[in-house]
């Protein structure tokens, strides 16, 4: 062998020496590179979720790569999540769509997950008669109703399917001027919040109140005294707004007309008697700017205290009208 082939020989082993450790270091920092970079998705065939949306952290495992990554790649939004107890499947390609119009290279994520995920809403079921139950007591402790009732039946036509959450009921209890014997009375339904179902009661109930009742049959014009009436505890669906609830309101007031006994009594059944009657002379008085008049007059009709009528001043001759003040006076009007 030459000495010049051997000197090239030697100087050739010598770079590859060299070289390899350096070609050793770069594979392993590709290697490590590409495992740092590379995302696996993991999925099951089936999941539960309890948001409105569906996330692709939510129904996947992301594995690999930082916390930021991972993040942004679990807050991918896949579509609408279906209605409580119900269920929506969720393809492979999908997935991969997604992943790509968010700005993901799905070259560098390895999808592990079925060609088809089954998500179902998990869900919160109230019995129609849970629901009763909540629309009795809410309108059971209702401290505005000052009437005795009893609750003859709730109805609410169908259970209510809820997602899972905390929850709430507001049940709008009417007024005491609004309450009836039938009513349909609405029921919001909150979870978390966030209003999730309207829906009615219909609810019958009678009601109760003490009213004065006749105690015997009354004559027309007829003045009402102690031995005429009673208070009793009547049951009815509907109170007119018009009835007497203390026998002081109808002591010394007269029947308009002929009245059975055990009839509720109500303020268009009865009338103030009449202070002055038609013929009877009273004293006429005006009154303006401090200065008073008196005179006497002649009633053309009759009436009750503070009713308005028709008079003749007996000095003038002239028909004056006033306000009956009590059975003597008439204040007229100047």
């Amino acid at each position: 062998m030459k000495l010049a082939d051997f000197v090239l020989i030697e100087y050739v082993n010598f770079s590859f020496k060299k070289i390899i450790p350096l070609l050793i270091i770069f594979c392993f920092l590709l290697v490590s590179l590409s495992a740092a970079e590379l995302i696996e998705i993991k999925g099951l065939e089936r999941v539960e979720i309890q948001k409105d949306k569906i996330l692709l952290g939510d129904i996947t495992e992301i594995i690999g790569g930082d916390g930021e990554l991972r993040g942004k790649i679990q807050a991918i939004v896949l579509g609408n999540a279906p209605l409580p107890s119900k269920t929506r499947l969720i393809d492979k390609n999908n997935i991969i769509m997604r992943i790509k119009q968010y700005g993901f290279d799905p070259d560098q994520i390895q999808l592990s997950v079925p060609k088809k995920i089954s998500v179902t809403r998990g869900f919160i079921r109230v019995l129609r008669k849970e629901m009763e139950d909540i629309v009795r007591d809410s309108i059971l402790a209702n401290p505005s109703w000052q009437v005795d009732f009893t609750i003859k039946k709730i109805r609410v036509s169908h259970d209510v399917i809820l997602p899972k959450g905390k929850v709430d009921y507001r049940i709008f209890v009417p007024k005491s001027n609004k309450i009836r014997g039938q009513m349909l009375i609405p029921v919001q339904i909150k979870v978390d919040g966030i209003p999730r179902k309207n829906l009615s009661a219909a609810v019958r109930m009678v009601f109760y109140k003490k009213v004065v009742v006749t105690k015997r049959p009354l004559k027309r014009s007829q003045l009402i005294t102690e031995n005429d009436v009673r208070i009793k505890k009547v049951a009815h669906n509907k109170f007119p707004y018009n009835l007497f609830y203390t026998l002081e309101d109808v002591l010394g007031k007269r029947t308009k007309r002929k009245i059975d006994a055990d009839v509720i009594l109500r303020n268009d059944l009865l009338e103030l008697p009449d202070l002055v009657k038609r013929g009877d002379v009273v004293s006429i008085i005006a009154e303006s700017d401090g200065l008073s008049v008196r005179t006497l007059g002649k009633a053309k009709n009759s009436g009750h205290e503070g009713e308005r009528i028709r008079l003749i001043n007996l000095d003038s001759k002239r028909v004056v009208y006033g306000r009956i003040l009590d059975s003597r006076t008439v204040m007229v009007d100047f």
